[in-house]
């Protein structure tokens, strides 16, 4: 009998004893490069990532899955995946071309099972070009940027929905927020044009403007002053955290308007 694992996924719905209609592969993270679990279900590219705590077990039925590991798999957007293979093909052309010459060199896994899902959505990133019947892409710089702006109003507006942790942060804040988010699916320079559109500090930018030798640096030989670089995320929470200590003291404030000082007890009241 094969070994068991828990799976929690968007999909179809399975009858008891079905099959589960997935198929799971490994792909370059669009972020580092590095090798990442993802799987295709539901008509959904979906990312796999791995929980165990230290000790812990799973009841299945009659039976006991001594792994209590947990697989949860999040959906990502098929053209996060896409765009570093579409830069390097239109970077090597730089022509419009077939959906199949822009797409060449991609992992097996990719022409298989996530072309699909990304052809109708290619416009979202590239300028199309029709002739003779059939449709010729090239990369566009200006609608990755503004497919990644639709991304980051998304974002927000459903972290928004998502409840009160995130009610006392404002716009510039959830916007960083987003941007941080979507940046973990986004190379660092496709990170920092979208984090210029937004006015946000990032990593990138405190380290290329930090790292500029300063006039009193130069004068003495001394190394550039750096200063502690900022991700986007971090950015929104310092500020929610900055904004509740404002509240809190103004509150403070106000509770202790209306107070007398405790020396005022032990004052000599004044004649009348």
């Amino acid at each position: 009998m094969g070994e068991y694992r828990v799976v929690i996924s968007q999909g179809d719905q399975l009858a008891m004893g079905g099959k589960w209609a997935a198929h799971a592969f490994l792909l370059p993270h669009p972020k580092t490069g590095a090798l990442a679990s993802f799987l295709v279900s539901g008509g959904c590219l979906q990312e796999v990532n791995w929980y165990k705590q230290r000790f812990g077990s799973w009841f299945a039925g009659d039976t006991i899955i001594e792994d209590g590991g947990l697989y949860l798999c999040t959906r990502v957007d098929s053209l996060f995946l896409a765009l570093p293979i579409l830069e390097a093909n239109t970077a090597q052309a730089g022509m419009f071309c077939e959906a199949e010459v822009l797409l060449e060199g991609a992992p097996a896994a990719v022409r298989q099972h996530v072309t699909p899902l990304i052809r109708d959505q290619l416009a979202c990133l590239c300028d199309v070009k029709e002739a003779g019947g059939d449709q010729y892409y090239r990369l566009s710089q200006a609608r990755v940027l503004g497919w990644l702006c639709c991304k980051v109003r998304q974002t927000v507006a459903a972290l928004r929905e998502s409840g009160s942790s995130y009610d006392s942060m404002d716009e510039p804040s959830l916007q960083a927020y987003a941007v941080g988010l979507l940046g973990e699916y986004l190379s660092d320079s496709w990170q920092k044009r979208l984090s210029d559109v937004y006015q946000i500090c990032t990593a990138a930018n405190e380290e290329n403007v930090h790292t500029q030798p300063h006039a009193a640096h130069s004068n003495f030989g001394g190394p550039p002053e750096k200063r502690q670089k900022l991700d986007p995320k971090e950015f929104a929470k310092r500020r929610l955290a900055e904004k509740k200590a404002e509240e809190k003291a103004a509150k403070l404030v106000k509770q202790a308007a209306g107070m007398r000082k405790m020396t005022s007890f032990f004052v000599k009241p004044k004649p009348a």
